[in-house]
């Protein structure tokens, strides 16, 4: 049943865009959960492809300090592949034609992952049992254990914050693509900012949390800024965040433990950031395209 269900989203995805000739749900050890193929598409070769190049792309990623893993990207000259991580366990990958715009695609696999994480039994980590928890911080692949972690550890971070707060700021404000957004309003966004990150060590990630996410994206739009603010802003927390932690956490297994806790959690908040901008810009454009006709 669950990988009919599965089987369903996969398929769905495939028919939202043209351009996507394959999809498949692989273990990390390459076994096809589930998939949704075009013809002539090896489903083996593909659960194969993906347990080869996943422990390689971890193992740079956490080289090259860019935290834990979560998307790679492939390029060739007949198209991509996109392998998304899902969970702990399981791996989202797709393959598309050279005619595909990378942005939605993104976007739209994003979803994806996210739906496929609020199926039964696809994350071990999942605790759909845990009725405190809003089902969109479940679905994730954020979960109780996570909470309590983050919420364990805040009294050990939530000194460094302001700090924090200011390097962001000192550096986000030398990219001339935002700084024409900053002007005039760093020291309230500043308070904002900061309200933001204790946030993060609170423990309530129910849905006020995810409404304050959701604001984030509306405020934005109705501020004209672009996306590439809040994409800079969780690239510049990921860098950061796990020296951090390491560095004021007092053993080396909680200090982990927060880090990936830590980033799962900032990914739900990009992805509601973004899905929210995304909704309110796409309504806008409707609007004006009504009002032209």
């Amino acid at each position: 049943m669950r990988e009919t269900r599965i089987n369903g989203v996969l398929s769905s995805l495939n028919r939202s865009s043209p351009e996507i000739d394959a999809s498949a749900l692989v273990s990390k050890d390459g076994r096809i959960l589930a998939s949704a193929l075009s013809p002539g598409v090896d489903a083996q070769r593909i659960g194969i492809a993906v347990a080869s190049i996943l422990p390689i792309a971890e193992r740079l990623a956490l080289d090259l300090n860019r935290g834990g893993m979560e998307r790679i990207v492939i390029s060739g000259e007949q198209g991509h592949v996109l392998i998304i991580r899902v969970s702990s366990e399981a791996i989202l990958c797709v393959i598309a034609s050279k005619a595909t715009m990378l942005g939605l695609l993104f976007v739209d696999t994003g979803r994806v992952a996210t739906t496929l994480l609020s199926m039964e039994n696809v994350s071990a980590e999942d605790d759909a049992d845990d009725a405190n928890m809003d089902p969109l911080c479940q679905t994730s692949g954020f979960n109780r254990a996570d909470r309590a972690i983050l919420r364990k550890v805040q009294g050990h971070i939530s000194p460094f914050l302001p700090e924090l707060t200011d390097r962001f700021y000192s550096v986000i404000v030398q990219e001339p693509q935002i700084a024409p957004y900053l002007e005039g309003r760093i020291d309230q966004l500043k308070i904002t900012h900061l309200s933001w990150l204790k946030g993060l060590f609170v423990g309530d990630y129910g849905g006020e949390f995810i409404r304050r996410q959701e604001e984030i994206g509306k405020a934005h739009v109705r501020a004209q800024i672009p996306p590439i603010f809040i994409a800079a802003s969780m690239a510049f927390l990921r860098q950061v965040f796990p020296s951090l932690l390491t560095a004021n956490i007092p053993t080396p297994e909680d200090a982990a433990a927060a880090t990936a806790s830590l980033l799962r959690l900032l990914s739900l908040c990009q992805n509601l950031i973004d899905h929210k901008y995304s909704q309110i810009l796409l309504r806008l454009e409707q609007r004006q395209k009504q009002g032209a006709n």
